[in-house]
C-alpha cells in the first residue's frame, strides 16, 4: 500500500490533492510516505486521518508539510493516535488552527517563497 504509493509519488513535484484516509498505513507505511513527500512542492490538500501513524510519524511529517506550496487544508489527527506534544509541533509550525474544538483544521497557507 503507502510503500508502493511512495514509489510513484517519487515521480512527482506537484498534486492537487492527496487523500488517503482509513488505510491502516501505520507508522512503518506513514515513515515509507516522507522521502516520496519530500519530492512534492505544491499540494492543495493533504488528508491521512485513520492510518494509526502515531507520534513518531506524524513529528517527521510535520516539516515536510511546512514546505508544501498551496497547502490550504489537511487533515492528519483524526485516528492517528497523536498525543498532544506532537500536536503543538503542528500549532507552532502554524500548519493548523484549531477551529470549534475540533480535531480537524484548516489553514490557508500563502505561497513559501523559498521554493
Amino acid at each position: 500500500g503507502a510503500k508502493a504509493l511512495a514509489l510513484v509519488l517519487k515521480e512527482s513535484t506537484v498534486l492537487n490533492n492527496f487523500y488517503f484516509d482509513c488505510n491502516d498505513i501505520k507508522s512503518e507505511g506513514a515513515l515509507a510516505l516522507v522521502p516520496a513527500l519530500k519530492q512534492i512542492k505544491a499540494i492543495t490538500t493533504f488528508t491521512i486521518n485513520g492510518n494509526n501513524i502515531g507520534n513518531e510519524a506524524a513529528k517527521l511529517l510535520a516539516p515536510v508539510l511546512k514546505a508544501f506550496r498551496y497547502l490550504c487544508e489537511m487533515r492528519i489527527f483524526s485516528g492517528n493516535d497523536i498525543d498532544e506534544e506532537t500536536r503543538k509541533i503542528y500549532y507552532e509550525y502554524s500548519l493548523y488552527e484549531p477551529r470549534d474544538d475540533q480535531l480537524e483544521f484548516s489553514n490557508h497557507i500563502l505561497p513559501n517563497p523559498s521554493i
